[in-house]
């Protein structure tokens, strides 16, 4: 199949609506759409609820837009959710595609790693995104996004950059690549053999699937890279890192945001003068909640804000605050003799959940709270380290 920016849109290849088997097949009345593509389990599908509406609410109206999600043990109901907000916006469709296959090809993977270690202590859908190529054989390209994005802008440029001979494109970390307080990982990343002033985050990527097949081909490179590297600290990003670190385009920061570039001012300055111009200006594509998640504090994670509005703008904050109330009631179940620090841990994440849905004038009042549990968790935190 022709990639989008060389062929004219009426002489591209269309999917046929016939197609089957793991393979995406993109409904008729959806010709040469935006493919995005997510990984989920049950357990973070009420976050995709709000990547996906955010998405779908920036995609310029007439642009088609189809949703392709690898999943793994999500709940009928939770899938019968996600469709709603698909169906909600004309052009939009949405497939779940199958990954049984794949977690053969993983368990093979970690086998011939030898030492499992961390590779197997993230969730295996981090991987999926490693074999898209055999996962959507109708496709040229594809936009891979976390989770745990916020889209704030139309992604159809994105979609249609021209990749100049590149397999993908992506945005270089640079919390991991500049900041000071990363300094540690960044030299044990180096060790292992990455480019670290090219050290991409792998929570926003286009990928040129045309140029990643044949599969076969493509899995041979992905169990040697698997099998290369000594040591991984962030598996599955190391080793995309590994396979494409000449061969990827460096995407403007806009395109994948990480908010812990937020935290700290120990970049150097121009990184900061680039940060603060990108936020001043508006123009930010994909923000990325990489490590702390607004779901979990509404008021301390950067560009919270930002998450919650997109929440209540699709009508899913109710979504949300169900599925956090219903996993604190599993921690209290759970934990009935956990003591007093784990009794603290939960008002924090009830107080902070109840700041994201306050209004302005009942939101001073509860900061003052879980400000006041916050300094009682820190005081036994401290008893007990003074006890051990």
């Amino acid at each position: 199949m022709t990639k989008p920016e060389n062929t004219p849109p009426s002489e591209r290849k269309h999917a046929r609506p016939e197609d089957t088997g793991a393979g995406m097949t993109v409904p008729a009345e959806c010709a040469h759409p935006i493919v995005v593509v997510y990984a989920a389990d049950d357990a973070y599908l009420p976050y995709l609820l709000v990547s996906v509406s955010s998405l779908l609410t920036h995609v310029t109206p007439g642009t088609p837009c189809h949703i392709a999600v690898m999943e793994q043990h999500v709940s009928s109901f939770r899938k019968e959710r996600l469709a709603e907000v698909v169906a909600a916006h004309p052009g939009a469709s949405l497939q779940w595609l199958p990954v049984a296959p794949l977690d053969e090809k993983l368990d093979r993977l970690f086998e011939q790693r030898g030492r499992q270690g961390k590779v197997t202590a993230w969730s295996r859908t981090t991987y999926y995104r490693l074999f898209l190529a055999s996962l959507l054989p109708e496709c040229s390209r594809a936009l891979y996004l976390d989770v745990d994005t916020l889209v704030c802008n139309d992604p159809s440029p994105l979609f249609q950059l021209a990749l100049r001979g590149n397999s993908v494109a992506a945005v270089t970390d640079v919390c991991l690549c500049f900041q000071k307080s990363c300094s540690e990982v960044r030299h044990t990343l180096a060790d292992c053999g990455h480019l670290m002033d090219r050290y991409f985050n792998a929570g926003a990527m286009l990928f040129d699937l045309d140029r990643m097949r044949p599969a076969e081909d493509f899995e041979a490179r992905l169990s040697s890279a698997f099998c290369s590297l000594e040591h991984l600290v962030y598996p599955d990003q190391d080793i995309l890192n590994f396979l494409f670190a000449r061969d990827h385009l460096e995407l403007p920061p806009r395109w994948n945001f990480i908010t812990p570039q937020m935290i700290g001012d120990d970049f150097p300055e121009n990184i900061l003068a680039a940060r603060d111009e990108l936020l001043r200006s508006g123009s930010l594509g994909i923000v990325h909640y990489a490590g702390a998640k607004p779901w979990r504090d509404p008021v301390r994670v950067p560009l919270a804000h930002m998450w919650w509005a997109a929440a209540r703008e699709g009508g899913l904050d109710a979504d949300i605050a169900f599925h956090e109330s219903f996993l604190i009631r599993k921690a209290l179940e759970e934990k009935k003799e956990a003591g007093r620090a784990n009794s603290l841990r939960i008002q924090r994440i009830l107080l902070a959940a109840r700041c994201a849905f306050a209004s302005s004038s009942k939101r001073e009042h509860l900061l003052g709270k879980l400000a006041r549990v916050e300094a009682k968790l820190r005081r036994a935190r401290s008893c007990r380290k003074n006890r051990l």
